[in-house]
């Protein structure tokens, strides 16, 4: 093999590393070529993460309920509501408040919202990296997995999202400050530290 052949090799082996802790960033297990799942950098029984590339929805952001913004009337996954009190935090399809969980466990990434905990708290759906720009958000606080009893979460900095039932219309953030424990997710988080930034918004 002539220098230039070793040299493309380590160029191809750098890159493929650097992917590889990417897709780990939250000490999840990641999908492999095949799609099987393969073990991430650290432990971690309760999730998998999967890479969600659907197209994505254009998004109304800035607005106390994201307003609809396709023809047919669909709502984006992933909006922006500019709290008077809290500032900008992350709203779901439904124009819901995101919050996160201070007992839920960033790296590696559990959580500890358990099936009663699910009756107040509902795992957020999965958006997609082009809908996290569309927010301003670097995709790489962005991470898709499957909890223990299946359901398909997103997290953000790799703290997994919740909407309240106790919001009871688009807008409401009546589950900031509950129990001292559930934060809304502020809209203004710069870039993946794998979850040592809490993005919780105070108010």
């Amino acid at each position: 093999m002539d220098t230039h052949d070793r040299r493309a090799g380590l160029v191809a082996a750098a890159g493929a590393l650097v992917v590889g802790l990417a897709l780990t960033g939250c000490g999840a297990e990641r999908p492999g070529a095949d799609g099987a799942a393969k073990a991430g950098s650290g432990p971690s029984p309760q999730i998998t993460l999967e890479v969600v590339e659907e197209p994505a929805m254009p998004l109304s952001s800035g607005a106390a309920v994201p307003e609809s913004s396709d023809a047919d009337g669909v709502r984006p996954a992933l909006g922006v509501l500019k709290s008077p009190d809290l500032g900008p935090v992350l709203q779901d399809g439904n124009g819901r408040t995101l919050y996160l969980f201070t007992k839920d466990t960033p790296w590696p990434m559990k959580t500890a919202c358990d099936a009663k905990c699910r009756e107040k708290w509902t795992p957020a759906g999965p958006v997609t990296a082009a809908q996290a720009k569309a927010a301003g958000l670097d995709p790489s606080v962005l991470f898709t997995f499957t909890t223990p009893d299946g359901r398909k979460q997103e997290s953000f900095n790799c703290w997994p999202a919740y909407t309240f039932k106790g919001d009871e219309k688009p807008g409401d953030i009546n589950g900031q400050g509950v129990g001292g424990t559930w934060f809304a997710i502020k809209a203004d988080i710069p870039r993946s530290d794998r979850g040592k930034t809490v993005p919780a918004a105070k108010g």
